[in-house]
């Protein structure tokens, strides 16, 4: 189970400059109000991903590695695709977009129960959740033209 909180930043925060960038190349394959499956190259990994959404804050996930011709070739049920790097300290992390969605810095945690996610207090950087909404699912994310992105985007900072 995936219990996560989601906010947007302005910059990245000190303390995540110091960690190793993961760059992402994520192709949604197919997505509905509940479920996502998702392809991913992750660094040198490839994966399949299958989430399902459980609560406000919880999503089932199902991740299972692959290789990089599976990978090639689900890729190509995908109409686009989302590129960004992930700064991870422990559960949390600063994923900092590029392409169509530059300008999207997004700091997420995650958690062992939903209680302990309610009852999480955000470092005073992270001033903006956005936690359910189109900018929180790289799914519902990918769906946007740049500009309907920029006008969801501007609507919050």
């Amino acid at each position: 189970m995936e219990i996560e909180r989601k906010w947007i930043l302005d910059k990245i925060p000190a303390e995540f400059m110091k960690c190793t960038p993961i760059p992402y190349l994520r192709y949604i394959i197919f997505t509905d109000d509940n479920v996502e499956l998702r392809v991913q190259r992750k660094g040198d990994q490839y994966e399949l991903e299958r989430k399902e959404k459980a609560t406000a804050l919880s999503r089932k996930s199902i991740k299972v590695t692959i290789s990089e011709g599976e990978f090639n070739t689900l890729k190509s049920t995908s109409n686009d695709y989302i590129s960004r790097e992930s700064l991870t300290s422990g559960n949390r992390a600063v994923k900092v977009y590029d392409g169509e969605y530059t300008g999207l810095i997004r700091y997420e945690v995650e958690f062992k129960t939903e209680k302990e996610a309610r009852e999480y207090v955000a470092p005073e950087w992270a001033k903006i959740e956005i936690t359910g909404t189109v900018l929180a699912n790289d799914s519902k994310l990918i769906t946007l033209s740049r500009d309907i992105f920029l006008q969801e985007l501007n609507k919050i900072i």
